[in-house]
């Protein structure tokens, strides 16, 4: 063969390998370069994560699986050394510096070890967070697939964890936590079995170029999904809003248990720093600061209007911003067998009567945010704003009947079999111009 062609047939053979290796990132440059959505630094994964507690222990081994809503050839991670103390207290830190070695782990068997500054382990500040370094996965990662993060964490003070985060069979989720002995198996790769605490670890949010939309969540412990039976769902995702948004788009759970609108705008930094990689938000916050604050439904909105500015600063624009309606609270003598076996859990009426006031204002446009709202309420309650919780003569597909077990949170069959099912987070108002 002529030396010259060759060369040639060599050449076009390079080009041609470089092209498929690049082919993930030129797609994703394909939007912007044919009028669609613009390249962005956004959420790109599942099952983002805010801590909700301190484990005592100080050494953790951490596996946690989690899906990719886009395309992946780049990656990086917030991991945060605060929680979320129930009842108000936002972000505190455990009380010292924490270290931690991570790695990502795709495919099965194989994990490309995470840099920080470009070096092997970083120190996270108490009762702050600390982003890696942008890594690049062999082969990229294929859109809807399954992949881990693992983390070594040493912290003297206690690990921060997450209590209603809780593992999911087939997600490949293991944690193992001790004073001593526990080894580093981000590099090795090596099998980490669950130590059954039922706790997991997860970074506070995943990164990726994408030109998809992404979306934050913050509020309280409805947000998170306490009180629900078999969460997360199958998939990992748990609560009021992310069943929903898990499917199709990355997200980060920022909710804290017990939390008030009053109390984020008071602690949310490490939270907010979050926000420039969302195109789209969803709060939830306001049952605690009626119900339990007593707060005027004008109080509520003056706070959660100061909320939606939080997140203007962007690296995407425009930022659509949707707030929920608010989910009544009753007691019960019948488990929820019966609406008549209901009381509003505040006599008279305090919490009720500002919360209907809240939801008119808001589903009526008189306060809000630029996207609107989304309204749980009338999909586990009788009918919008009556106050009561649907009862097990309603024809629920629950085992137990009811949708809730406290009349306040929904139960596992509420979160899923009742708000998830019933597509009250229209999905199709989440997208990027």
């Amino acid at each position: 063969m002529n030396v010259k062609i060759s060369r040639l047939i060599t050449i076009l053979a390079l080009i041609w390998c470089c092209c498929l290796a690049a082919w993930p990132a030129l797609a994703l440059l394909h939007g912007s370069i044919a009028g669609g959505p613009s390249l962005y630094d956004g959420l790109c994964c599942t099952r983002g994560t805010a801590p909700s507690a301190k484990n005592a222990n100080t050494q953790a081994m951490s596996v946690l699986g989690f899906y990719t809503r886009s395309p992946i050839t780049q990656i990086k991670f917030i991991f945060p050394n605060w929680y979320g103390v129930s009842g108000g207290g936002g972000e505190t830190a455990p009380g010292s510096t924490a270290t931690i070695t991570a790695s990502v782990e795709y495919p099965p068997g194989t994990c490309t070890p995470l840099t920080f500054s470009s070096a092997s382990s970083a120190t996270i500040t108490n009762g702050g967070q600390v982003t890696s370094d942008y890594v690049t996965i062999p082969g990229g990662i294929p859109t809807n697939t399954l992949a881990k993060i693992r983390e070594y964490l040493l912290n003297s003070s206690g690990i921060v964890v997450n209590n209603f985060l809780q593992p999911t069979a087939g997600m490949g989720d293991a944690l193992i936590v001790g004073n001593s002995g526990v080894v580093d198996q981000t590099v090795s790769c090596g099998t980490v079995t669950d130590g059954g605490n039922f706790q997991t670890i997860a970074p506070l949010a995943i990164i990726a170029p994408i030109t998809a939309a992404a979306v934050c969540g913050y509020g309280d412990s409805i947000m998170i999904g306490v009180n629900n039976t078999h969460q997360p769902n199958s998939a990992g995702d748990s609560g009021e809003v992310m069943p929903s948004i898990g499917p199709s788009f990355g997200y980060s759970n920022m909710g804290v248990n017990g939390e008030t609108a009053s109390s984020f705008v008071s602690t949310h930094t490490n939270r907010a720093a979050v926000l420039p990689y969302c195109s789209h938000e969803v709060v939830e916050y306001g049952t605690n600061d009626l119900y339990l604050n007593g707060e005027s439904a004008a109080t509520l909105e003056g706070n959660l209007t100061t909320i939606y500015g939080y997140g203007a600063a962007s690296l995407v624009s425009p930022k659509t911003v949707f707030q929920t309606t608010l989910i009544a609270r009753t007691t019960s003598n019948d488990s929820w067998a019966t609406t008549s076996g209901q009381l509003y859990v505040i006599t008279p009426y305090a919490g009720e009567v500002p919360r209907v006031t809240f939801n008119s204002d808001l589903t009526s446009a008189a306060f809000g945010p630029n996207g609107g709202y989304f309204a749980p309420d009338p999909v586990v309650g009788t009918s919008t704003n009556n106050g009561f919780w649907k009862s097990v003569g309603a024809g629920l597909a629950c085992s137990g009947g009811a949708w809730t077990q406290d009349g306040t949170h929904p139960n596992d069959c509420g979160y899923y079999t009742g708000l998830q099912s019933s597509g009250f987070i229209n999905t199709s108002r989440i997208h990027r111009p």
